[in-house]
């Protein structure tokens, strides 16, 4: 869920003037949350490296080289935390593909120490990470868990921003009543979404980092959460339309309006040529606003209504100086 949610953009911000500030924040990066998966991964081939070193050093053979690509592996683990906690994905993958290596230069070694012995070597592994098993699987259901919670906090997340804007526009005498119900369906189900969560954790407990996504749980959950998903695009569109219910209409008038004003400098005289053009191009952008809005592209009207916007802030501030002038 956290890649969907994460990418969907409400557009929430886009209706009101100033910033929102949501009540709820999200505090779990999605690096965090790969960093625990990955951690799981990283644990196994440690206790694999330390079952192999101690088995070449069972052989009386030289392990120093052993210890020190684990040692080396262990501190870019360190590393990698550093990374994610720092949300830096750069880093991140930098250092995994350094692990990578790390990682071949251990194998590589192992193969040259253990020698004929390779069956024995990987009967150690198997032993090892079998004696472990219960720490390893831990691990992986601490990264569901954190999933779980950055998912949880997304959702509080745009609830939030969709409360904030409702209750803006309310303010301004806009009828969010469509949209205030529409949040209310999509909070009744914040519950479930939790309850299918903790169904596939506890159904997932005994099953490796990508094992978990073919079970019913899971599907269970992906369908939840890909309709939760809809549900805030259907909101999102509520809001931007009743919005621009009234903003088109309202945008049409202001320039109609400012048409006149430029008619009549024309009559009186006045060269208005560079003003009229620039006011055609603003009618322009409204009319495609207003036919994005007709083909349902709430979105995209209410980008063309900026730019026209701040096109007419501009003309009025040139026509405001033309007047000083004069």
């Amino acid at each position: 869920m956290d890649v969907k949610m994460l990418s969907l953009s409400l557009m929430l911000a886009m209706l009101v003037s100033a910033g929102i500030s949501a009540a709820q924040g999200i505090t779990i990066s999605k690096l965090q949350v790969k960093y625990k998966y990955d951690y799981a991964v990283i644990e196994k081939y440690r206790i694999g490296m330390e079952a192999i070193i101690s088995y070449v050093e069972e052989l009386g053979r030289n392990s120093s080289a052993l210890i020190s690509y684990k040692n080396h592996f262990t501190t870019l683990a360190a590393d990698l935390k550093a990374a994610a906690d720092n949300n830096d994905g750069v880093s991140y993958n930098a250092t995994i593909e350094e692990m990578k290596a790390v990682v071949s230069n251990f194998r590589q070694e192992a193969r040259s120490q253990v020698g004929n012995n390779t069956e024995e070597a990987r009967s150690r592994i198997e032993t090892a990470l079998k004696e472990n098993e219960d720490y390893l699987y831990g691990l992986v259901t601490e990264a569901r868990e954190l999933r779980k919670e950055r998912n949880t906090q997304i959702f509080d997340y745009y609830d939030a921003r969709a409360k904030e804007v409702i209750d803006r526009l309310e303010v301004q005498g806009y009828d969010m009543s469509e949209a205030v119900a529409k949040l209310n369906e999509i909070e009744g189900k914040r519950g479930s979404f939790i309850e299918v969560m903790n169904a596939t954790i506890q159904a997932c407990s005994d099953k490796w980092v990508g094992e978990c996504k073919e079970t019913p749980e899971a599907e269970n959950y992906f369908e939840l959460r890909d309709e939760i998903i809809e549900d805030f695009k259907e909101l999102r569109d509520l809001i931007l339309k009743t919005v621009l219910d009234t903003t088109i209409p309202r945008a049409e008038d202001v320039l109609n309006r400012a048409e006149d004003v430029l008619n009549r400098a024309e009559a009186r005289g006045i060269d208005v040529t560079a003003e009229k053009a620039k006011l055609d191009a603003i009618k322009s952008l409204v009319d495609d606003a207003k036919a994005k809005y007709e083909q349902g592209d709430y979105k995209e009207a209410i980008g063309l209504l900026r730019s026209a916007r701040d096109s007419f802030r501009e003309l009025k501030e040139e026509v405001k100086a033309r007047r000083s002038g004069a």
